[in-house]
């Protein structure tokens, strides 16, 4: 005989209180008579049998809402609400819900449930560790460029958040960024060398809102 929890506190939701006796009784028939993972293999002529009412298949669907999802061909309903008041967050490591999941896996059913939850929330932890750590890399990479460029610059921290601000391809032009300044060093180091006029450096804010990486140098006269 199998057991399960129970939520004495049912009888006060409006869910269960909203119910006419007949479905308020095939609720709770169903919390029973469903597997393990929470799916009730319709029988409405069994449940009318054994609950000593004349049940309405429409009734219930309409009674039960989004309490319940239908699939199969309306062979089969699914309680998401069972998974959680039963097992919590389900745990893959667990055999008992190592079972569950694999019969939600079967069925398609993962979506419906919060007992997922918690590993839903521990790869977003991942996820966020990943970003974070890309993050780190990119704002290295646009320091050494920072370091080598010989305008006047701030701390590295506001001119990157400085570049990410006002260009959306910034991941597109960050790796060329010190190709792109080690050319202006040559090609200002020729026109010095022909006697031509060369600019000052601008301020590294300004050359980046500009986008001057784009300028091309012209070396003649």
């Amino acid at each position: 005989m199998a057991k399960r929890y129970t939520d004495t506190n049912k009888w006060r939701k409006d869910f269960i209180r909203s119910l006419q006796v007949p479905y308020k009784l095939l609720w709770l028939y169903i919390l029973d008579e469903c597997d393990h993972a929470g799916i009730w293999h319709v029988e409405l002529d069994v449940a009318s049998l054994r609950i000593g009412y004349e049940l309405d298949i429409i009734k219930a669907i309409s009674a039960f809402g989004n309490h319940i999802i239908i699939f199969d061909d309306g062979n089969k309903w699914f309680i998401p609400d069972f998974i959680d008041f039963q097992y919590g967050i389900l745990n893959p490591q667990n055999r008992a819900h190592n079972s569950v999941l694999e019969l939600l896996q079967k069925y398609k059913l993962k979506g419906h449930i919060r007992g997922l939850q918690g590993y839903k929330d521990k790869d977003k932890d991942m996820d966020m560790v990943k970003d974070m750590d890309k993050d780190k890399e990119e704002r290295e990479i646009f320091d050494i460029f920072r370091k080598e460029y010989p305008g006047t610059k701030r701390g590295n921290d506001i001119e990157f958040d400085n570049f990410i601000k006002h260009h959306k391809d910034w991941r597109d032009i960050l790796p060329i960024l010190i190709k792109r300044l080690e050319y202006q060093k040559e090609a200002r180091q020729v026109r010095k060398s022909k006697n031509l006029f060369v600019p000052e450096w601008k301020n590294l804010s300004t050359w980046i809102n500009q986008r001057a990486w784009e300028e091309i140098i012209n070396t003649e006269n």
